[in-house]
């Protein structure tokens, strides 16, 4: 996807669909699109974020506020220049991340097989570490740096990230730097505050769930219970709509294995009575 059409994406994202495209916009977006090629030289490209840099901001303020419209033409113009390095393939960058990972919680309470928290993993020590939870300060310390350039950010990588009591916190403290977020989660935790998610303003969350049943569910997702899991399901999705809200999309992940494609079917019925929003059968990898 080129450049342009992505952040026309992002903007829309931002302000509203309901904000007509600007005319403005698009030109200037498609100018630094043509002028920001592998070919150009590093000055000239820097000159070229100069020049674009007061007109995009103009063009931005017709459909956002002006801090907004500020904070989008910093977002921009660093995700041109990490473009221009990822083509030029750089050793050394000057533009900073525009996505960022991060974990609020590396401890899990299932034990997956393949996973950095199976029993296996456990006692070959291939991961040695103790549970670790991220705080509000650590995190607001890492956006202060980060968050005025990135575009969105994923909640989740080796953890459970709802084990954290506070990541909505952390999910609205992301948001405050107009950056989209997503995580993925088993959603199988016993104490679920689904108000707290829905009102943390996160856009996307992906819930992996790989069975219908209890019997088929636990031969994968070690330690779990499919009855939690269905139970948070159902309450996050009637508390979306309860308040109002179009987010989070929410995603149901379903890795199929030999014991558990027996089962997609259901899977694909539960999903249209919870009511998710899409449901992926995907492949696990070794």
């Amino acid at each position: 996807m080129a450049t342009a059409t992505a952040i026309r994406s992002l903007v829309r994202g931002i302000v509203g669909p309901e904000q007509p495209p600007d005319v403005r916009l698009h030109t200037a977006l498609e100018m630094m699109d043509a002028k920001i090629t592998p070919a150009t030289p590093l000055k000239d490209v820097l000159t070229t974020l100069d020049r674009t840099k007061k007109r995009l901001y103009k063009a931005l303020q017709n459909t956002a506020a002006p801090l907004t419209a500020k904070a989008l033409t910093i977002k921009i113009q660093n995700l041109f220049l990490s473009k221009y390095h990822f083509l030029t393939r750089s050793t050394k960058t000057l533009s900073s991340p525009y996505g960022i990972i991060v974990d609020p919680m590396n401890a899990c309470q299932l034990a997956c097989p393949g996973c950095v928290h199976s029993a296996l993993s456990k006692e070959l020590k291939t991961f040695d570490w103790g549970p670790g939870i991220l705080s509000e300060s650590m995190f607001g310390s890492f956006m202060q740096r980060y968050g005025p350039y990135a575009l969105e950010a994923e909640f989740c990588n080796y953890g459970e990230p709802l084990l954290n009591p506070k990541t909505p916190q952390l999910i609205r403290m992301a948001k405050t730097y107009l950056v989209r977020t997503m995580l993925s989660t088993n959603i199988g935790v016993k104490h679920f505050d689904p108000e707290a998610y829905v009102n943390s303003g996160i856009d996307y969350m992906t819930i992996s769930i790989d069975g219908a049943t209890q019997s088929v569910y636990e031969k994968f997702r070690k330690k779990g219970d499919l009855e939690t899991v269905f139970k948070n399901v159902r309450n996050l999705i009637q508390t979306k709509h309860r308040l109002g809200k179009r987010t989070p999309m929410i995603s149901w992940q379903y890795l199929a294995f030999e014991h558990n494609e027996h089962e997609i079917d259901d899977a694909i019925k539960l999903a249209q009575e919870f009511g998710v929003d899409q449901l992926i059968v995907g492949s696990p990898f070794d």
